[in-house]
């Protein structure tokens, strides 16, 4: 099996399906699960996923003008802390 087919499986590409006012969960930070708010979306853009968002609050390092590849995010349980 490609990597397509191995990301397809494993469902690791959801983060690339959320649209502008989802909620994310994201370990970017490095310091756990951080629940943030997709606030822009670029598609066809030049990153691993083709896929990038802004989102609120900023991750490490970022500001709200950063932009962050797709593939960093999950969509939020119902459940999940932020």
């Amino acid at each position: 099996m490609g990597w397509a087919g191995f990301w397809k499986e494993k469902g690791m590409n959801r983060g690339r399906k959320l649209q502008k006012g989802d909620e994310a969960v994201t370990d970017f930070n490095g310091k756990g699960i951080v629940r943030v708010a997709i606030t822009d979306r670029r598609d066809q853009a030049q990153s691993q996923s083709r896929v990038m968002y802004r989102v609120w609050p900023p991750l490490k390092g970022g500001n709200n003008e950063t932009w962050y590849d797709a593939d960093w995010f999950e969509p939020a349980p119902p459940n999940a802390k932020g």
